[in-house]
């Protein structure tokens, strides 16, 4: 069990319902030729060959008893990769403005403490034909220069690159 540093701790603190503590970033990508179904669930499993680099990808928050110290991070034994890793659609026509709202509607949510704090939605139905991805992480788990190297380490096929320590 690895305790939350007082950092990570507070964004728990300061979350409600009107404030959620999560970032997130979004990406406009273009599928390879013949993508379907299938390359949905190849990209879906790629993911998760990759998040045990990552320790808090397959972690959840567990409180202490009576709230005496800050949250400790366990693993996930009912880890679900298809929770963390989704695929919606915008309404047709696909515009930008459509995307932007479903974003919203979707970074409204806040992140499940029952699970690890994250997840990756990928956006098709856009009227340029590119699709968007939607990624969400709690504060508590990432800052800027750790979501950089999340994206190195899941998305790269170098398997040089080190996992993120803990």
């Amino acid at each position: 069990m690895d305790k939350l540093k007082i950092l990570d701790a507070s964004f728990l603190y300061a979350e409600t319902k009107n404030t959620p503590m999560h970032i997130a970033g979004l990406q406009h990508f273009e599928l390879p030729p013949g993508a379907d179904d299938e390359w949905f669930g190849a990209l879906r499993r790629y993911i998760a060959d990759r998040v045990h680099r990552v320790p808090f990808m397959t972690r959840r928050l567990k409180t202490t008893p009576l709230g005496m110290d800050h949250p400790v991070w366990v693993p996930d034994t009912t880890f679900d990769i298809e929770y963390h890793v989704r695929r919606t659609r915008v309404p047709s026509p696909g515009t930008q403005r459509q995307l932007e709202q479903l974003v919203a509607r979707l970074h409204e949510e806040p992140l499940d403490r029952g699970r690890p704090l994250w997840q990756f939605w990928l956006v098709e139905g856009l009227e340029d034909g590119t699709v968007a991805w939607y990624s969400k992480y709690h504060h508590a788990c990432i800052d800027g220069m750790a979501g950089q190297a999340i994206i190195d380490i899941l998305f790269s096929d170098d398997a040089s690159i080190p996992p993120v320590p803990d």
